[in-house]
Formats: C-alpha cells, structure tokens, sequence
C-alpha cells in the first residue's frame, strides 16, 4: 500500500514538474492531484508500519520520531525548493528534485521489503 501511494505522489509531482505556468499547473493539480490525495493515507501506512515494528514499550518515541524528522525534512525540503525555484525561475527544477526525493525513497522500500 505505502508503495502505491508513493508512486502516486511520484507521478503528480513530475506532472507537476512537466507544467509551466499557473493555468497547466492548475489543469494538473485538478485532474491529476493523486498525489496530494495520497499524502495523508501515506502518512497513516508508514506510522502503521513503524508501530508495528517496535515494541510496545517504545512506541511513543517511535511515534515522535516518526513527527519530528518528517518534519525537519519539509523545512529542509522547502529551503531547497525555495532556492531552486529562485536560481531557475520556476518550480519545474524544485518539483523534479521533489519526485526524485520521493522516488528514491520508493526505490529504498522496495528494496528493504526485499531484504525481509
């Protein structure tokens, strides 16, 4: 399930990043806004994992680690898009290091739900 909805966040953000200008993007993130939808399902897969995968006894600091480095993963995450965004002159570049981000991630799940 956490593989699917990644993909899906995958493909809308390269959409996203295959846009220029605020009517296309506005076409895409309307028609094809999967990976928007995708994000709180993702969020509540990778939780259910993680809890699965502790003990009992330590759940809630898995839980808060599961809060806290997302977290400063989007501030990290929106610096660089903020950066790329002024160096290029548009979102394209920020929404194609966002899939690739993404897609990396997707890579290292598949390949972890291998080594198991």
């Amino acid at each position: 399930m956490l593989a699917v909805l990644l993909s899906l966040i995958v493909v809308s953000t390269l959409l996203l990043a295959a846009t220029s200008g605020p009517i296309p993007m506005g076409v895409v993130l309307g028609l094809g806004g999967l990976g928007g939808l995708a994000v709180a399902p993702a969020v509540a897969a990778y939780t259910t994992l993680a809890n699965s995968a502790v003990p009992a006894d330590v759940r809630g600091e898995a839980n808060t680690w599961l809060v806290a480095i997302p977290a400063a993963a989007q501030a990290v995450g929106s610096w660089i898009a903020g950066l790329l965004v002024a160096r290029f002159h548009g979102s394209q570049a920020a929404f194609l290091v966002a899939g690739a981000v993404t897609a990396t991630s997707l890579v290292w799940l598949r390949r972890v739900d291998r080594i198991r």
